[in-house]
Formats: C-alpha cells, sequence, structure tokens
C-alpha cells in the first residue's frame, strides 16, 4: 500500500511531468526477475569456493529489482 500511496501522491503533483520515481529493492529470485544473471568472467585461478558450496565465480550474481516510473519512460518498457 505504501508504494500505491506515495504514486498516486506522486502523479497527481502538478510537478509529475519533471519526476521519476525509482522503486528498488533486494527481491531477486522473486517475480520481477525476467531473465537470469548474465555469466561474468571466470576466475582466472580456477580457484572455487569451500566445500560443499564450490562457487565457480563465473556469474554476476543476482540482479536486484529496480522499477523506474516517470512519463519519460515508454509505456510498458522492460529492459
Amino acid at each position: 500500500m505504501l508504494v500505491k500511496e506515495i504514486y498516486e501522491a506522486l502523479r497527481a503533483s502538478p510537478q509529475w511531468n519533471q519526476i521519476l520515481f525509482i522503486i528498488t529493492y533486494d527481491e531477486h529470485g522473486g517475480f520481477y526477475n525476467v531473465s537470469p544473471p548474465v555469466t561474468g568472467v571466470p576466475s582466472p585461478d580456477d580457484l572455487v569456493g569451500p566445500p560443499p558450496y564450490y562457487f565457480n565465480f563465473d556469474r554476476l550474481g543476482v540482479r536486484v529489482t529496480a522499477m523506474f516510473i516517470s512519463p519519460w519512460i515508454d509505456r510498458g518498457t522492460v529492459n
């Protein structure tokens, strides 16, 4: 409800045409991930994380959800 209330207040503002509303939060692995994280550069020394994880460090990691809401952004834009 808080985000909705903030959005509605901004949208009703006379300054709406000059506003960029940014929402970001740590929700990796959830509904807003539209594609998997990109592949990173592998470690040059082939070291991996300690057992039992053995992380190869060949991924950049999870992405953090961010939404940009503004009249400057085309409706329905997903990137």
